[in-house]
C-alpha cells in the first residue's frame, strides 16, 4: 500500500509509543511484583489467587421462579474464598489437609429466587432442602437455613482449586496428604464438619425441594401473629408425644447481637440468653436420630424451620443451639424460643416453639 509520507511517519510513531508503553507496564507490572514478594521478606506467599477455569457450568433448579445456568463467567463475579480443611473419612482415616479456592455456596443462592410452601415466598425459604448432586449421580443434602444465614467463617464452597497444605521443613518428602489429584469440576467441601460425609466431588446440580411433612398436624402459618406454646409436641412418623425439656444443664449466651436479614439490628444493646442445649435435648427425645436425619422446628404461630442432625450433633456450631426461656433475666411472653447463636443472622430463631418434628434419612420431598 502507497500511504502519503506523513501517514507512514504518523504509524511509525504510533508503533514506536505503543511499543514503550508496553515496556514500561511490563516493567511497572515487574516492580510491583518484586514489591509484593519483597512485602513477604523474600518469601513466596502462599495464598495466591486462582480464578475460576473456563468449562465450569451449574444448575440451579427445583423451587424456583426459573432454572439458573452458572457458569465459569458468572462465578468470576462472585467473590471467591480460600479455606483450608482437615479431611477425615466417617469411618476416622485422616485423608490429609488442604487448601481450597472457590465460591461459597451462600453467594450463589442469594442470586436465585426459592419459591417454598409454607411461608410467605418474600420471607427466607427457611423450611426447604438443598441437594448437591455430583456427575455420577452422588447426591449430599442440606438445609436452605444452613448454607445462606451462616456466618462467614469456614462457609461450605464450591471449590474449583485444591492445594495441599504442606508443612515448612520437609515439604519435599511429606506424604500426610493422600489426595494428589488435581479437582474435576467443582468439589463441595464442608470445612467446619468433622468428618468428610458431605464432602462431594464434581457437582454440576443444585436443587431446591421441600422436605414432605405432616402439615395437617402442625399449627397453620399467621404471619405476625402474637400466641404462646404451652407445650412442645414431638412427632416422629405417626407417634407423637409431649416432651419436657427438664433436668438438662443450663447454658447462657451472654452476648446476643440480634440482627435480621430483612429488618436489620433488632435493639441498641446485646442481650442475655439462657437456656438448655438443643443438642442434649433432641438426643434425649429422639434416641434414634441418625446422622443424616433432620427436624422441623415449629413455632406456634406456624413458623417453620428446617436443622440438619449433622449441624447440631457432629458441627461445633451444634452447641450455640440452644432452647431459650430467658433473655435478659425475663420469661419469655411466647414460651420457649429455638435460639440460633451460631448464624449470622437470626431468622432461625423460633418464638413459641410448640412442635419438632423428626425427619429420617432417606427424606421425602413434596413434588
Amino acid at each position: 500500500m502507497n500511504l502519503p509520507r506523513m501517514t507512514r511517519r504518523s504509524w511509525i510513531w504510533t508503533g514506536a509509543m505503543v511499543g514503550v508503553a508496553a515496556l514500561v507496564f511490563l516493567a511497572w507490572d515487574l516492580f510491583t511484583y518484586g514489591r509484593f514478594i519483597d512485602a513477604f521478606s523474600g518469601a513466596t506467599p502462599s495464598a495466591l489467587h486462582y480464578p475460576p477455569p473456563d468449562g465450569l457450568k451449574l444448575l440451579v433448579e427445583g423451587r424456583l421462579e426459573r432454572p439458573w445456568k452458572v457458569t465459569s463467567r458468572s462465578l468470576r463475579l462472585l467473590a471467591p474464598v480460600r479455606v483450608r480443611t482437615r479431611e477425615v473419612t466417617p469411618d476416622g482415616r485422616i485423608m490429609g489437609s488442604y487448601a481450597y479456592t472457590g465460591v461459597p455456596v451462600m453467594h450463589i443462592l442469594a442470586g436465585v429466587d426459592p419459591r417454598p410452601l409454607s411461608i410467605d415466598p418474600d420471607d427466607r425459604p427457611l423450611d426447604m432442602l438443598v441437594v448437591f448432586a455430583s456427575r455420577d449421580g452422588k447426591c449430599s443434602v442440606f438445609t436452605y437455613g444452613e448454607l445462606v444465614l451462616a456466618d462467614d467463617a469456614l462457609p461450605v464452597t464450591l471449590a474449583w482449586k485444591r492445594e495441599p497444605v504442606l508443612p515448612e521443613r520437609n515439604a519435599d518428602t511429606y506424604k500426610g496428604n493422600r489426595i494428589t489429584s488435581e479437582l474435576s469440576g467443582m468439589r463441595l467441601v464442608c470445612p467446619r464438619e468433622t468428618d468428610t460425609a458431605r464432602y462431594l466431588d464434581d457437582v454440576v446440580r443444585i436443587t431446591l425441594e421441600v422436605p414432605a411433612v405432616p402439615r395437617d398436624r402442625l399449627p397453620p402459618v399467621r404471619k405476625h401473629s402474637v400466641c404462646r406454646s404451652e407445650e412442645i409436641i414431638c412427632i416422629e412418623g405417626k407417634d407423637s408425644w409431649i416432651a419436657v425439656p427438664d433436668d438438662f444443664p443450663r447454658k447462657t449466651w451472654p452476648a446476643w447481637f440480634r440482627i435480621g436479614h430483612g429488618m436489620g439490628i433488632r435493639s441498641a444493646r446485646t442481650a442475655r440468653a439462657d437456656g438448655v442445649a438443643l443438642n442434649q435435648i433432641l438426643k434425649k427425645w429422639f434416641p434414634q436420630c441418625g446422622a443424616d436425619d433432620f427436624f422441623l422446628v415449629s413455632g406456634c404461630d406456624g413458623y417453620r424451620v428446617l436443622l440438619s442432625a449433622r449441624e447440631v450433633f457432629a458441627d461445633p456450631r451444634g452447641e450455640r443451639f440452644l432452647l431459650v426461656d430467658k433473655v435478659d433475666g425475663a420469661p419469655l411472653e411466647n414460651g420457649l424460643m429455638l435460639g440460633v447463636f451460631g448464624d449470622f443472622y437470626i431468622d432461625r430463631c423460633v418464638r413459641g416453639v410448640s412442635h419438632v418434628v423428626r425427619l429420617p434419612a432417606p427424606l421425602k420431598v413434596d413434588r
